[in-house]
């Protein structure tokens, strides 16, 4: 009985964990897209506007592609993993950007 009590606390600690990462990765997704908003306002060049705003777009569209994923069909991780890969292609597109 008392096993049984710890598998459960576990598998409740290791849910809870994931939940955390996945709303912190989120908010940095959030935090990105309020970045490139205030970059957009200060941008004053035409090319690298248009490169914000399409990046923006695609980090926005991303995003909410992989919510509604998860929203259906509940896998965590998943969505963590392809959070990330957003973040990582918009950093890439950030760079290209701006050098």
């Amino acid at each position: 009985m008392l096993v049984l009590v710890l598998v459960l606390v576990l598998v409740l600690v290791l849910v809870l964990l994931l939940v955390l990462v996945l709303v912190l990765v989120l908010v940095l997704v959030l935090l990105v897209l309020l970045l490139l908003l205030v970059l957009l306002l200060l941008i004053k060049n035409g090319q690298v506007r248009r490169t914000f705003v399409q990046t923006y777009v695609a980090v926005f569209a991303t995003s909410l592609m992989v919510l509604i994923y998860a929203h259906f069909t509940r896998c965590v991780l998943l969505v963590l993993v392809l959070m990330l890969v957003v973040l990582l292609l918009l950093l890439l597109v950030l760079d290209c950007c701006c050098c």
